[in-house]
């Protein structure tokens, strides 16, 4: 499908708590000690500043615990200097604002070396509605019928993603941004565990369709136009 996909790259998870903590272990490879990380739509409680804390990690969000509370969807910049972080991280925030180009703009310029993005993949929606693995009753009033961010909950939901897109989606802005020198080197993986039926059902499928109906998230490792590593510093990807 696309060369940069790396279906060696192990991270699993089932809370937001264990993504996060697969997140530290990740910056953890590619930076020192006291390196400084923002953390956007941190979740409002530290579950990134506890897993790392040998780093200096900058929380922001709209509610709970964080360094700056703010609405993100009203945000067009920060106050930070141009290359301020290591590392700048938005795990499953993009989907959720209508900014998102602005908010990645603003990733880019507030990071000397890397971003580090996860995304959930929308498109198993349809994975789910040839299932028919539909709601809960209970869950009714939040939730689509076969999805939790999409669909016609019976009431209005207190959260919705505010983009549908594919995985060749995510591919395309990415080398849209890499084509004009925002960023280097990029990587994606995904916690999808494989296994036979899976490798078997890729192959029958070809590599596209199979990521773009089945991997339940992406995530994206890239350098930004600017890094400069040294001796002592990060690893490149």
């Amino acid at each position: 499908m696309f060369p940069q996909f790396d279906s060696k790259q192990k991270i699993t998870y089932r809370s937001r708590d264990q993504r996060n903590k697969a997140a530290a272990g990740l910056i953890q490879s590619l930076t020192k000690k006291e390196a400084k990380i923002l953390n956007i739509g941190s979740g409002g409680e530290e579950f990134l500043k506890k897993a790392l804390p040998t780093r200096d990690v900058f929380d922001i969000d709209i509610t709970g615990k964080a360094d700056l509370v703010i609405d993100l969807e009203k945000v067009t910049s920060f106050d930070f200097a141009d290359n301020t972080f290591d590392v700048v991280v938005a795990l499953d925030l993009l989907e959720h604002i209508e900014n998102l180009h602005a908010m990645l703009e603003e990733m880019l310029r507030c990071s000397d070396r890397f971003i580090l993005i996860s995304l959930p993949n929308p498109c198993t929606y349809f994975i789910r509605l040839l299932k028919n693995q539909t709601r809960d009753i209970t869950d009714a009033n939040q939730r689509g019928v076969y999805e939790k961010f999409y669909g016609f909950p019976n009431s209005t939901p207190t959260d919705r993603h505010k983009w549908f897109f594919s995985i060749d989606d995510v591919r395309a802005l990415f080398t849209h941004f890499q084509e004009h020198k925002k960023i280097t080197h990029i990587k994606y993986f995904s916690a999808h565990k494989w296994n036979v039926r899976r490798l078997i059902l890729r192959m029958l499928c070809g590599r596209r369709l199979y990521y773009n109906l089945f991997l339940p998230n992406i995530w994206i490792l890239a350098e930004v136009d600017n890094q400069k590593l040294d001796d002592g510093g990060c690893q490149e990807i």
